[in-house]
């Protein structure tokens, strides 16, 4: 039988895992309209940004690194009479 003077008793964890889900989206969501447009970059968008320019230069500079190696092997190669031409 149900005691209908203690309803609590027909919430189970299911029910409160959903009820906390939703809670949890509305809160965000009234914390986002609060907030609203960001005129500036936060800490971490600025180090992603960061990073990535880094990366980038590291990139460059190895290729840049490895093209001078090539020639420089090349003009070795000339200079010990392996190749004919000069690069």
């Amino acid at each position: 039988m149900i005691d209908f003077s203690r309803l609590t008793m027909l919430v189970g964890p299911r029910w409160c895992q959903l009820q906390a889900n939703r809670d949890d989206r509305e809160r965000l969501a009234r914390s986002r309209l609060v907030k609203g447009q960001k005129n500036h970059s936060v800490n971490r968008e600025r180090s992603r940004a960061d990073r990535a320019r880094a990366a980038a230069g590291r990139a460059r500079d190895d290729q840049h690194r490895a093209a001078g190696d090539a020639y420089r092997e090349e003009v070795r190669a000339y200079w010990a009479g392996e190749r004919d031409t000069h690069p």
